[in-house]
């Protein structure tokens, strides 16, 4: 790695099938829409992000072995260090997101091989040359991600490493359980859910109860909630800086959360003061809703 900021991002990498709706679906009969192919997945998206930011990003993953050097290949050609297992078993994760007029998703996920990723495809040695090890939530869904995210988290713990965690899901948090999601991670340094990921993680509807609850354990908390912006509270200092977010028309929301924490941790990777690491995410977040899919424009 490079003397840039440099993240080890674990966790999910898809291919996503993005559809475009002109009109409400049709039943029984055929609906105009505009479709897309990406690379996807909340790992993967946010990797790329992060090289769009200027960071040094090495992504884990597992993906179906026909799909292994192509995806290597084209991670690898827009800066990404792609070190994904290849399964003989199961297919890469694929996922279809439906975006409406409105520019607002819904997904159909099938998971496939992210849920084999295991500790032979992560092992400790990923985290040389590292700054910082960020988590995407889908990578804990299921026991061998689990086992292999835990001890990533432990180890970067040990080697004085920071860590974030994007929690990724609602569904995800209720299927595995709050307290299931806080243990596997209460070692992070950082974690950003939005606002509906707060309140199933804490049980709380209050923006400053959700804030205080998972700062006992977690001491940097950052809250996305949309249009409203995002908010921050530091366990240290107890400062809760807000930012709001300007009206833009939405083309697509997916990645909009992984383009705001990308542009986060590389400035506060870079020692930018928190509040302005917060307005430069929000500002990130914006612009990635002006085109479709959940990467940079043009990658």
């Amino acid at each position: 790695m490079t003397g840039r900021p440099s993240v080890i991002v674990i966790g999910d990498v898809m291919t996503d099938i993005i559809v475009k709706l002109n009109t409400s679906i049709a039943a029984d009969a055929d609906t105009p829409a505009h479709i897309e192919t990406h690379i996807g997945g909340a790992a993967a998206n946010l990797a790329r992000w992060l090289v769009f930011q200027g960071a040094a990003v090495r992504l884990i993953g597992r993906v179906g072995v026909a799909d292994h050097a192509r995806l290597t290949t084209e991670l690898t050609e827009i800066g990404v260090e792609a070190r994904l297992g290849p399964d003989h078993t199961c297919h890469t994760g694929t996922l279809v997101c439906l975006v409406d007029q409105t520019g607002e998703r819904s997904f159909l996920t099938d998971r496939g091989a992210n849920d084999a990723l295991s500790t032979d495809d992560a092992p400790i040695d990923v985290l040389d040359e590292c700054q910082h090890l960020h988590v995407s939530g889908y990578a804990l869904t299921a026991p061998g991600p689990r086992q292999a995210v835990g001890a990533l988290i432990q180890e970067a713990s040990a080697r004085g490493l920071t860590v974030s965690v994007d929690p990724g899901s609602v569904t995800l948090i209720k299927d595995l359980g709050a307290d299931t999601f806080l243990d596997a991670t209460r070692r992070a340094t950082l974690i950003c859910p939005n606002a509906a990921e707060a309140a199933a993680l804490t049980g709380h509807a209050a923006r400053e109860d959700q804030l205080r609850v998972l700062s006992e354990c977690y001491p940097l908390v950052i809250i996305k909630d949309g249009k409203n912006g995002a908010q921050l509270f530091e366990k240290e200092s107890e400062q809760m800086p807000h930012a709001a977010a300007p009206s833009e028309p939405a083309v697509d929301t997916t990645g909009a959360g992984d383009a705001f924490l990308a542009c986060f941790l590389a400035a506060w990777l870079g020692d930018t003061p928190l509040a302005n690491c917060l307005e430069q995410a929000t500002r990130a977040g914006r612009d990635a809703i002006r085109h479709l899919g959940g990467g940079p424009p043009n990658r």
